[in-house]
């Protein structure tokens, strides 16, 4: 899997505090939402889930993993998560500001959510040359848009520093841990 370097705006996944014992896993093909395959996969979504598997990360999130059995799995978790933004943007309940858009919604493939109900999304329309996907997160209550990193280092990075202000008003930087958890069946 080719790395691009990283830029000082990203973390290294060696700078996560683990609390517990990491259980990395491979990404499976046959448990991948529509649209995606193990090519187009994000190198880094790919490198956090051969690293750490399922957890919590910086206190807060929960990343999908692409494996075939367990209710949050990544096919079926983006699924039902990629529904429910549908759903919401049929009934006009999404404020698209700062860095949303109709098509946006409607395109996007969910891999993550927040404990707080925040929806972790790819934009399979803006790829870059090392194949990293946009990442955004549709906020919870006012359903706003917010650009969160081009890479899954970038977004972690983002929200444990000062940098969480862009898309977190008020808050404080987020702890730089993982904390490993069991997919349920």
């Amino acid at each position: 899997m080719r790395q691009e370097p990283l830029s000082d705006d990203c973390i290294r996944w060696d700078e996560m505090l683990v609390e517990g014992t990491a259980r990395g896993m491979p990404a499976e093909p046959k448990s991948l939402p529509a649209g995606l395959d193990l090519d187009t996969l994000p190198p880094s979504y790919l490198r956090f889930i051969e690293r750490f598997g399922y957890g919590r990360t910086a206190w807060l999130f929960l990343i999908f993993p692409a494996v075939a059995e367990g209710c949050d799995s990544l096919k079926s978790r983006s699924n039902d998560l990629r529904a429910m933004l549908l759903e919401s943007l049929e009934l006009e309940l999404v404020e698209f500001e700062p860095h949303g858009a109709p098509g946006l919604l409607q395109r996007c493939v969910p891999f993550g959510i927040g404990e707080n109900g925040e929806t972790l999304v790819w934009d399979p329309d803006d790829r870059d040359a090392s194949g990293e996907l946009q990442i955004y997160l549709v906020g919870s209550k006012t359903l706003g848009v917010w650009r969160a990193g081009r890479r899954l280092e970038e977004f972690v990075a983002m929200v444990t520093s000062d940098a969480i202000k862009t898309i977190f008003p008020g808050h404080s930087p987020f702890p730089r841990t993982f904390v490993p958890l069991r997919l349920a069946p």
